[in-house]
């Protein structure tokens, strides 16, 4: 890991990143669809609106909620 790197929590399991991203940048390093997510970050629902500007730092919690169609 190098200096740049940090550690998350990413649906209940650490990962490292290379550098901090926002959730846009995030969303399409895990190559996930943001029109089929939702984000929290910390406990708290990120709205999409946001996504891009929202920055994923050190320590940080991240929940993944993927969208599934069913019937």
């Amino acid at each position: 890991m190098n200096d740049a790197s940090i550690e998350i929590t990413l649906n209940g399991k650490p990962m490292a990143l290379p550098y901090s991203m926002t959730l846009t940048q995030l969303a399409a390093f895990l190559q996930i669809d943001t029109g089929t997510i939702a984000l929290g970050r910390n406990a708290e629902v990120v709205p999409k609106s946001q996504f891009g500007e929202t920055y994923v730092s050190a320590g940080d919690q991240i929940d993944v909620v993927q969208f599934v169609a069913g019937g």
